[in-house]
């Protein structure tokens, strides 16, 4: 059976848009990026505590996006894949017709990237798209899990004392930037065991893991193409055009 619907398992900030740029150079598809509904926030984060209901609610109608594309392959880059929505969608769409695409960028430049745009795990805006420890049935045990809610707490009070005043780069003061960055590590940690774990369960879903610097050139789209048996579909010059120009598409958040 031939691969009709390609997702992503990444963090974020992981070059998923870039790689949506890319994969829109393929003929015949229709390409996204985070599409519609996209699942974050409350979804995501009742999902990741265990409660599964309000997901359940909510992914018919992402399958009902995902079913009503009119070309002939549907793929959607979001990070979000492996924080919710992904566990759900072979309930709908039969394995063998899911292929996915591991994206995995330098550990560093990832935390730097999250941090920079202020999507940390202390932060509103940043846990609405990863993973924290308050997620129920961690795999790995995250670094200072049983202080976290302390550490938020401490550090709303700290938001409050400064005021709204202060510029974005003072937001967070230097002990909280290096837990935060502790906790971004795990979170890349994490969702690699999430992955794995994603892949002894669905084991008829077809597989391939690169690099972000991989995606530099013309050989690490292909091995994209390759496994899912879509060599022969890419605009060449498209593609040419394409690789090498990052996109950076969040600008800096508030905390």
């Amino acid at each position: 059976m031939d691969v009709k619907y390609i997702f992503c398992i990444s963090t974020g900030r992981s070059g998923t848009g870039y790689l949506a740029s890319l994969l829109k150079c393929l003929k015949s598809s229709s390409v996204f990026h985070e599409h519609k509904p996209i699942l974050n926030g409350l979804p995501m984060q009742e999902y990741l505590k265990g409660n599964f209901e309000l997901m359940q609610t909510e992914i018919p109608k992402k399958i009902e996006v995902i079913k009503n594309f009119k070309e002939n392959i549907y793929i959607d880059t979001s990070h979000l894949f492996i924080k919710g929505f992904g566990w759900e969608i072979p309930k709908y769409i039969n394995q063998e017709e899911i292929g996915i695409i591991i994206l995995k960028r330098d550990r560093k430049k990832v935390v730097d990237s999250t941090m920079k745009v202020h999507s940390g795990p202390f932060s509103y805006f940043g846990r609405k798209w990863i993973i924290t420890p308050r997620r129920k049935n961690i795999v790995l045990p995250p670094i200072r899990y049983d202080h976290y809610i302390l550490y938020y707490l401490l550090l709303k009070f700290f938001w409050i004392l400064i005021g709204k005043n202060k510029t974005i780069k003072k937001v967070y003061p230097r002990y909280f930037k290096k837990i935060s960055k502790k906790l971004l590590y795990w979170y890349i940690d994490e969702t690699e065991a999430l992955c794995q774990k994603y892949m002894i369960k669905f084991d008829r879903i077809k597989y391939v893991e690169v690099n972000l610097e991989d995606l530099n050139n013309f050989e690490g789209v292909i091995k994209i193409a390759d496994a899912f048996d879509l060599s022969k579909s890419f605009n060449q010059e498209c593609l040419k055009d394409k690789l090498g120009k990052f996109i950076n598409e969040k600008k800096h958040f508030k905390a």
